[in-house]
């Protein structure tokens, strides 16, 4: 009797089989990975908080205001939003996620390709597990304004000697001004373009 052709079919089946398999181990592996590496970072940004962290909700609307005018971001991205929709934005309008890794990953030695993959991941991990809100209060800590100091608290008393919350409309738009140039819009260095951009911000505060 001729097993032949029956043992060629069996062959290629468990040929199939096995590279079917193999595949979807080559597609468990990346993901896999991602997840570890996200939780990963999510843990190091969580850890790296200092101990005078403002909270969401202590952060005075009219300067939250003038921080997402400032920053081109739309009016409606506090709106009480539990997750970010869409598939995470990691592109040029990324400002906050993207603020809060590069916040967290400088000061740290690698690779100029390790820097790239960490900030993918951890631009990504952040709008994953963050509301908008959160990603906010991520930022608001974490931003540099200028003269070695981070944190719109800082700010604050670096540039007015007052808490967020004693801040003037004029005062809170030039503090959010400055976030997108501390050196370039300084208002020590630079008063005059400090003023310009304070102006430009009050101006759409106001209007």
């Amino acid at each position: 009797m001729n097993r032949g052709p029956r043992f060629t079919a069996r062959f290629f089946k468990i040929a199939a089989l096995t590279i079917v398999g193999g595949l979807g181990l080559l597609l468990l592996m990346p993901v896999t990975a991602f997840y570890f590496l996200q939780a990963n970072f999510i843990s190091e940004l969580e850890q790296s908080r200092r101990p005078d962290w403002v909270e969401y909700k202590s952060i005075p609307k009219m300067l939250a205001t003038a921080v997402l005018v400032a920053e081109g971001e739309q009016s409606d991205y506090l709106d009480g939003s539990s997750r970010s929709t869409g598939f995470p934005n990691i592109g040029p309008n990324c400002s906050f996620a993207c603020s809060v890794t590069r916040a967290v990953l400088t000061g740290q030695r690698m690779r100029a390709i390790e820097w790239h993959v960490r900030g993918l991941i951890g631009t990504l991990a952040v709008q994953i597990h963050y509301s908008h809100e959160k990603i906010f209060e991520e930022y608001v800590n974490r931003v540099y304004v200028g003269d070695g100091h981070y944190g719109l608290k800082d700010g604050a008393t670096l540039y007015f000697k007052k808490s967020l919350e004693d801040l003037s409309m004029e005062e809170a738009a030039g503090l959010a001004g400055l976030l997108k140039g501390p050196v370039y819009f300084s208002p020590t260095k630079h008063p005059e373009r400090y003023k310009e951009r304070q102006a430009w911000v009050l101006s759409r505060l106001r209007g």
